[in-house]
């Protein structure tokens, strides 16, 4: 669905609005590092749920109300920073 760079980065392209709720599941060994845009209002429940090699982690910071799901930092051992 996204593409993953080389270093296991994935930066989600502007203009998107939703995420899938399992949109990450074929990532979870590889993820390292996710940057989220502006434009996405909501992270479903469990969305990142399991990427256990995950460090870093870009929220948006907009007017807007980020609804965050339950759940979706679970199982996740390595995660270092979220912004």
């Amino acid at each position: 669905m996204f593409n993953e760079n080389n270093q296991g980065e994935i930066n989600i392209p502007k203009g998107v609005k939703e995420i899938d709720e399992n949109c990450f599941q074929d990532y979870r060994w590889n993820l390292k590092q996710l940057t989220i845009p502006t434009s996405v209002t909501s992270i479903p429940k469990k969305c990142i749920e399991g990427c256990r090699n995950l460090t870093n982690i870009t929220l948006p910071l907009n007017d807007n109300q980020l609804v965050i799901g339950n759940k979706i930092f679970k199982n996740n051992q390595h995660l270092e920073q979220y912004i």
